[in-house]
């Protein structure tokens, strides 16, 4: 269903869900009574007791008093309209139109079948979001007696013309029928679309949708959504609420990408994989492997076709978008890792080689860095969404998901090329950039010629009603600023929190960047950093568990942060609900605890995996045990291979961060020593206090300054004048004998 404004009302019979743009709306249905209205502002009415289920919606239209009613099947729906009593009651069908009102039709024609009551139409259209023509046919087809039945255009209706032809995209047209319903008031609608040919739509109206028994297929549609649903279930102490938040957002999971491989012969409308990879197919993985496989065997088919499988595909058409990389092989190396049944992996594997040969950028591939550059190395574009950083970052990481699947499949030479070329994103590591609060070391853009720009990471470009923006978002990073972007090459963690100075001070920076609101945890782009924090490499899950619950805290109503984005949100609901979360191109499941009394993952395999929360409450956020199979949780992680296996994993939840899973440090930092005052700058009245580095067991996070006009003063808050990292600190002369005292903290809070 399609709308115009919030207070208007008519059926599109395609429609592409939850993510931001207009895409589809084609073939819109107008049920109305009194002289028909062909212009969508006339025609539109207001709505009410509108309700909606996975397998049935249903609305008033307030403006001709008509209920009217929809169930849906794989390329067809049912339509029930109850008309009030009058011989004036008609349907309107507009086969040039899209979502918003435009004229999509770049030629086709309508056609109608008077003695079947059928009417038939289609033709080639444009202005989706994919910017590829494509073509598209209906079949449609009614049970009540004709009054009227006619085509219509510009010039109005044209009563008995059965055949209506345009090549323009300028005009609307397309047909109606006027029904006498003074005695039956009910009027049973199906039609079928079919991106190859009016006779494919015939077929499925004809093998999908037998009569007109409305309820018969409601029902049917109703079973297929309890099975889908079915596979994670609720225990019985999760509240009204929190269940329809959770099936809802486990529906929107569901809804794409879309079986067409009966039509044009694959899957369709992957808007697009940028979106999907991290949550929608990991989560898939766990509940339906059978429907990502068919996936990828879709890629693999679209691979032998077209020579390429484009992260956006769409109305059966390529489209090299480039948001990130090609994200398109991380799902691919993902699923193999996976072990998922029924694909061919020597064949998949070979394609992904062929994706990372031809389809990374050329300076990507001659540099090591992109700069901007949208041509790939075959000579093909991607679009102005691949940005210098993401870009790089973003090839990287499929250089990765290739390498993991080849050492897989044991193709060492190409395992070693393509690790090594995984390293590129450091290219774009600049060490020396620093923040205007003291943070060093960033990803950013890097110009051909070697140099990066002087900039500000936490320079703030402005919020847009939706999200803040900082230094690099849209030029730097796609849909990121510098901080954000700088967290995203997860599949090497070891050396990127290497790289930000080890694992406590990779911590203690991302907890004050998301603090500071640098990273949009509600974006793509950050949806895994949040769980780096659980990982082996910085082992502070409590942390994760504080920004899982600042965002579950902040989204708390029934909407979303932003595009819903094919299930991207969804899926990441569900996983932070659950308490654990996939690190796609890995085997491993970061744990941060369940908001659930208990859920049960019916797992492809045919095992349960069952999660627990004892002492589950909004208060209660943190993890302070856990059990697998009853046995004691000291990590916080699990793998694939023992979640597949199925299992039940408890937490205690508790509402202060716990040692669980954390390394624990009783041990002060060695005493700061040769404490000394450097005078060489007294003429210009500036003082330099030195010290010797301390040393602790961990790693020391800052040294704390204190001063005073008295000789003996105590270190509290009052005393204190600053925290550095460094082993010296400036100040200025004054006419007052100052005393000074500096101690070293570790991160664990810990000084001496």
């Amino acid at each position: 269903m399609s709308s115009w404004k919030s207070c208007s009302w008519f059926w599109s019979v395609i429609y592409a869900r939850f993510w931001g743009k207009k895409s589809y709306g084609n073939f819109l249905l107008s049920p109305q009574t009194g002289e028909i209205k062909t212009n969508d502002r006339d025609h539109a009415s207001s709505i009410s007791e509108e309700k909606g289920q996975a397998n049935y919606y249903t609305v008033k239209l307030d403006k001709y008093d008509i209920k009217a009613e929809v169930t849906p099947n794989q390329h067809s729906a049912i339509y029930r309209f109850t008309y009030p009593k009058n011989a004036d009651s008609s349907l309107l069908i507009d086969v040039s139109r899209k979502i918003g009102g435009e004229v999509a039709l770049k030629s086709g024609s309508v056609n109608i079948d008077k003695e079947n009551k059928m009417i038939t139409g289609g033709g080639t259209f444009s202005k989706n979001w994919n910017p590829s023509n494509w073509n598209m046919y209906f079949a449609l087809e009614f049970d009540q007696d004709i009054a009227e039945i006619g085509t219509w255009d510009k010039n109005g209706l044209k009563n008995n013309v059965l055949s209506l032809e345009k090549s323009s995209n300028k005009e609307h047209f397309g047909a109606y029928v006027k029904f006498d319903t003074s005695s039956d008031q009910e009027v049973n609608v199906k039609i079928a679309i079919s991106f190859v040919n009016v006779d494919k739509a015939k077929e499925f109206l004809n093998n999908e949708i037998s009569g007109f028994d409305f309820e018969k297929e409601k029902e049917e549609a109703k079973d297929v959504w309890n099975e889908v649903l079915g596979k994670v279930e609720l225990g019985s102490e999760v509240d009204k609420e929190t269940k329809g938040k959770f099936y809802t957002a486990l529906y929107h999971t569901n809804v794409q990408p879309r079986d067409r491989s009966e039509d044009h012969g694959t899957w369709d409308d992957y808007y697009t994989l940028w979106d999907s990879w991290r949550t929608v197919f990991p989560f898939l993985q766990l509940t339906r492997p059978e429907m990502v496989a068919a996936n990828i065997n879709s890629f693999i088919k679209r691979y032998k076709e077209n020579g390429k499988i484009s992260d956006a595909y769409i109305q059966g058409k390529e489209y090299v978008c480039g948001q990130g990389g090609n994200d398109i092989e991380n799902i691919i190396a993902d699923a193999y890792l996976k072990g998922i049944e029924g694909v061919d992996w020597q064949e998949a594997y070979q394609i992904v080689k062929g994706e990372a040969e031809n389809y990374r950028s050329k300076n990507y591939a001659t540099l090591g860095w992109n700069t901007g550059e949208t041509e790939a190395i075959n000579g093909d574009k991607y679009s102005w969404r691949l940005r210098p950083s993401s870009a790089t970052v973003g090839f990287a990481y499929n250089d990765y998901a290739v390498a993991m699947m080849a050492k897989g499949l044991g193709y060492q030479e190409d395992y070693e090329k393509y690790i090594q070329s995984s390293k590129k994103w450091l290219n774009n590591w600049d060490e020396n950039l620093e923040s205007s609060d003291g943070y060093k070391g960033f990803i950013h853009k890097r110009a051909a010629n070697g140099s990066y720009a002087t900039v500000d990471p936490s320079h703030f470009l402005g919020y847009d009603g939706t999200e803040m923006k900082w230094q690099g978002y849209g030029d730097d990073f796609y849909e990121a600023g510098i901080w954000e972007g700088s967290y995203s090459p997860t599949f090497d963690l070891p050396t990127l929190v290497e790289k930000m100075g080890g694992k406590y001070e990779y911590a203690n920076r991302l907890d004050y960047a998301l603090g500071k609101g640098y990273i949009n945890f509600a974006n793509e782009p950050a949806f895994q950093t949040i769980w780096t924090l659980a990982s082996d490499e910085v082992q502070r899950p409590d942390l994760a568990s504080k920004w899982v619950d600042a965002y579950l805290s902040k989204y708390t109503d029934v909407g979303y942060p932003g595009d819903e984005d094919n299930g991207a949100m969804s899926s990441m609901y569900l996983f932070m609900m659950s308490g654990f979360f996939p690190m796609s191109g890995t085997n491993n499941y970061y744990l941060h605890g369940t908001r659930l009394p208990e859920v049960t993952y019916h797992l492809g395999s045919g095992n349960d995996f069952v999660i627990k929360g004892i002492n589950v409450s909004d208060e209660n956020i943190y993890v302070q045990s856990a059990t697998w199979n009853g046995q004691p949780l000291t990590s916080s992680k699990l793998t694939w291979n023992q979640i597949k296996e199925g299992g039940t994993l408890e937490y205690v939840m508790g509402s202060q961060p716990s040692d669980w899973a954390r390394e624990v440090d009783n041990e002060n930092p060695s005493n700061v020593t040769e404490l000394t005052l450097d005078d060489s700058k007294l003429n210009e009245g500036i003082l330099a206090l030195n010290w010797n580095k301390a040393t602790d067991n961990t790693q020391i996070k800052q040294y704390n300054i204190y001063s005073s006009t008295q000789e003996n003063f105590e270190l509290n808050d009052k005393t204190l004048v600053t925290s550095t990292k460094d082993i010296t600190y400036t100040f200025n002369v004054s006419n007052e004998v100052k005393y000074f005292k500096v101690e070293a903290e570790d991160y664990f809070g810990i000084n001496h």
